[in-house]
This record gives C-alpha cells, structure tokens and sequence, in this order.
C-alpha cells in the first residue's frame, strides 16, 4: 500500500449509470408483476379472462405510473442498488394508492366484486412486485460488468474497516482498487496500491476509469478533504 503509482490509463466501458439499467428492469419487472396481478384477480374471482384483457393492461400501466409518482424508480442510491428493503415505506404508499382506482376500474368494466377485485389485484401486486425486484437484483448483481471500481480517500484502520465491510458485502458491487493518502498510517491500512496523493486526485479518477470515490480516515485537513 505504500507504493505511488498512477498507473497507465485503463480503458473500459464505465458502469456509473448502472441506475439506470437497474430502472429499466424493474420497469420490466413491475409490467410483469402487474399484468400477472390482474390475470390473477380475474382467475382467483372467476372473471373471464377474455372479455376483460383491458382491466389486465390498465392494472399493469397503473402500477408503473404509481410507482414511478411514488419514486421506486429512483435508483440512484447505492442502498437502492444493493436491496429492495429501502422501497417498502414507498412500496406501501404505492399499494394504498392503487387501491382506490383499481376498484374504480373494475366498476366502470362490470368485474364483480369490484372491491374484491380490488384488495385481490393489489394484494397480488404486493406479493409478485416484490419478488419481481428481487429477481433483478438478484440477476444484475451477478453482471461483473456493472460493478463500480472503487477509490478510497484515506489510510489506517478506518480505511482497512471499510474496505473489509465491501468485500463482505458483494450485494454493493464495489471494487476497492487504490487509495489516495498524503501520508499513509502504518497501521491497518488495506492492501491495496497507492495511487498518489490528494492532489493527483482528479489525474487519479481519470486514469484509472474509476466509478466512485468513498471517504475514509486521512490526516489531511477538514478543507483540503472537502
């Protein structure tokens, strides 16, 4: 970890927008999820299917609206990328919500009951939204082309603390490639190179085509780190 080296410039296709991939796919996910909740509100209520393939395409262009409102496509938290648990104050909000114009839905189309196609349809959305979100995380986090290349500003045991809890928690998707330190401490530091010092920091972030920059523990000044 001692070692000052730049390194040469690596070249690779950069995954900082892999927000963005992951809200298309739970889009993709949600559209599913929805147009499965109201084929099974209509099965589960014996409703036929066939005269009502309208309530099944608004249910499944509801939900996504709704959720897109309600900000579960928002995914540009490292916390969103890792796990569902950060949506479900909004995900419960986006039940309730649809609630009110799925029955409303269902009583301008005849569906009867209208309320218990309702509860049905959003009780199924719950459940196959849910499971939905998790398969694709589950898929792109197995992607090693969205995981980010990772820098640590800082040395000693904070840093070695922090890389240690990315290494043992892949669901991020964190590479810790190098460090940046004017001085490194001697003691817990990770093992890791050393890329140079805060001023190189810019010439860093562009040679080595990193994706993020996480703060640790540096003798440096509170300004110079800011």
């Amino acid at each position: 970890p001692g070692s000052l080296s730049l390194g040469p410039k690596t070249e690779r296709s950069r995954p900082r927008d892999r927000g963005v991939v992951l809200a298309k796919m739970l889009f993709a996910g949600d559209l599913v999820a929805g147009v499965l909740a109201g084929l099974a509100a209509l099965l589960i209520l014996e409703n036929s299917v066939g005269d009502t393939p309208l309530f099944v395409i608004v249910v499944a262009l509801l939900w996504t609206l709704v959720a897109f409102s309600i900000g579960l496509y928002r995914t540009d938290q490292l916390s969103s990328w890792a796990s569902a648990v950060s949506e479900i104050p909004r995900g419960i909000v986006a039940i309730m919500l649809l609630t009110w114009p799925i029955y409303g839905l269902a009583a301008l189309m005849g569906i009867k009951p209208a309320i218990g196609t309702a509860f049905v349809t959003v009780g199924a959305m719950a459940v196959l939204s849910g499971i939905a979100r998790t398969v694709v995380r589950a898929v792109l986090h197995r992607n090693p082309a969205l995981r980010q290349r990772t820098l640590i500003l800082g040395s000693g045991v904070v840093a070695g603390q922090l890389v240690a809890k990315i290494k043992s928690n892949d669901q991020f998707g964190l590479d810790p490639v190098g460090l940046v330190d004017n001085v490194i401490h001697d003691i817990g530091t990770p093992d890791l190179p050393r890329f140079g010092g805060f001023a190189d920091l810019s010439e860093i972030i562009e040679m080595q085509s990193l994706d993020r920059v996480i703060i640790a523990f540096s003798r440096v000044s509170h300004e110079e780190l800011l």
